[in-house]
């Protein structure tokens, strides 16, 4: 599959999600230990959805999308990336049948179907594209999100919890980047926005995907 535009949604059941419970943002970060640091973590008695209401309140945008990324969960994290490393290749105006286009089609193939083989076709992309490229970053957040991450000869070794959240957050920012800095601003709340649209279902992939996304 080489995409030629920007990576389509899929609407199904999953569109009409019941809205989730209230749930504390210490607790969610605590299930991804390895998404990073934070230098301000969140109050003890805050939920995840105020946390992130402060951060864009204090214009912390960057630690928004670190947020966005854990709050999303590998599988759908990784279809979000895609729609905004996606949108940054457009602007580019970068040729569809280059390694671009194709590390986003390695992303998606493997939303769609996340097994090893996926994973590790991904990664193979990703290390061609190299990780300081947004789409490298992409490709190589697959590798993160499950099975083993040690050689095939090898003792299976899982990946550290929450740090594939972090590479395509690392991702959606290396797409958003620009020296003006209220370009930079708009587009990563484009992107925070499109996020919203993942996790209500607006942007969903699960029924052709074959269920709910982890």
């Amino acid at each position: 599959m080489l995409i030629t535009r920007r990576p389509t949604m899929f609407l199904g059941d999953q569109h009409d999600l019941p809205e989730p419970d209230a749930e504390m943002a210490t607790d969610l970060l605590s299930r991804a230990p390895s998404a990073g640091s934070w230098d301000r973590p969140p109050y003890p008695d805050e939920t995840a959805d105020a946390f992130f209401a402060r951060l864009i309140d204090e214009g912390r945008l960057g630690d928004a999308v670190l947020l966005a990324a854990v709050s999303l969960g590998p599988r759908r994290a990784v279809w979000w990336g895609s729609l905004c490393v996606w949108d940054h290749i457009k602007r580019l105006k970068l040729k569809v049948e280059g390694l671009e286009s194709a590390a986003v089609d390695a992303a998606v193939e493997w939303v769609l179907c996340p097994d090893d083989e996926k994973r590790l076709e991904a990664k193979a992309i990703a290390d061609k594209a190299g990780g300081e490229k947004p789409w490298g970053a992409l490709a190589m957040a697959p590798f993160w999100a499950g099975g083993s991450i040690a050689p095939a000869d090898c003792p299976a070794v899982s990946p550290p919890a929450g740090l594939a959240e972090k590479i395509v957050a690392n991702a959606v920012l290396k797409a958003a980047a620009d020296p003006d800095p209220p370009t930079r601003q708009g587009r990563l709340m484009q992107s925070l926005r499109l996020a919203a649209e993942v996790q209500t279902g607006m942007t969903s992939f699960a029924a052709a995907a074959g269920g709910e996304p982890q």
